[in-house]
């Protein structure tokens, strides 16, 4: 935690400070999410099988929606208390937690769809624009996470702590950016400080998360690319060391990673 602080930001030293020790200006809610247009966006799920009357096309549509609004949240309960068999259980909760609750706008929609490069699921910016830039001068990170069609079960689980990861690191990043911006720090400060982490950082951070949650949800083993990320027969002592040599072995020769792993997740 000691290598958090930054120099140019003394206020950072201090373990115990808490938004910067101004409470009034910053805030670090729990966070809500809420569902995209395609899964029915603020609509309840009362709501949605209510206004489809008794047209059969509607209703259809409807519990299929809701269908998926369901696998999206047993998963994350699955996650939740599989967190606690895993190694880092706080990784894994606090990875899970930056999804925050159902329904109320954080910046953060959840979706099934169509999914690039054969991924499960991604993290990106929602309808192109990846931060908000609000009235009071503060930032948000405006974030899409969309999971494969038919995903469930395990792999869904392992995939929403994973794609929590990548929200949790572009929430940091904004949050963030506004305490620089309004500290007068040139934009280019923002860009480049640590918290617009590279590719290979949260990459890195999001399969160790991907491993801890396999090893809690009791699978014997995980592997992405031939690369075994997670072996339930690896000794606890060697765990951390052979779980990342993977993770990173897999980052350096995978197609989807290794031309951009210095990359910046905000460009300037």
């Amino acid at each position: 935690m000691l290598s958090s602080a930054e120099i140019i930001q003394p206020q950072s030293w201090n373990r115990y400070s808490y938004t910067l020790n101004n409470p009034l200006r910053y805030t670090d809610p729990l966070g809500l999410f809420v569902w995209s247009d395609a899964l029915g966006g603020s609509v309840s799920d009362a709501d949605l099988l209510s206004n489809a009357g008794d047209d059969k096309k509607k209703r259809k549509a409807a519990q299929q929606i809701i269908e998926k609004r369901n696998r999206f949240r047993d998963a994350l309960a699955a996650a939740q208390k599989a967190a606690s068999k895993s190694d880092d259980p706080i990784k894994v909760l606090n990875a899970v937690a930056s999804y925050g609750r159902e329904n109320e706008a954080n910046g953060v929609a959840v979706t099934f769809g169509a999914v690039k490069g054969g991924s499960v699921a991604e993290t990106g910016a929602n309808n192109g624009r990846p931060l908000n830039y609000n009235a009071d001068g503060s930032i948000s990170a405006n974030i899409l996470v969309t999971f494969k069609e038919g995903l469930k079960g395990n792999d869904l689980t392992i995939a929403v702590g994973h794609e929590g990861q990548h929200v949790a690191d572009r929430q940091g990043f904004a949050l963030a950016a506004s305490s620089y911006l309004a500290a007068g720090y040139d934009q280019d400060v923002v860009f480049n400080s640590r918290f617009n982490t590279t590719v290979q950082t949260t990459e890195l951070r999001a399969y160790r998360v991907s491993s801890f949650l396999a090893q809690g949800l009791g699978l014997p083993n995980l592997e992405q690319s031939g690369n075994r990320i997670w072996d339930s027969g690896w000794r606890q002592a060697d765990r951390a060391t052979l779980r990342d040599r993977a993770i990173n072995r897999f980052l350096s020769t995978s197609s989807t990673y290794n031309q951009k792993l210095n990359n910046r997740g905000f460009p300037n």
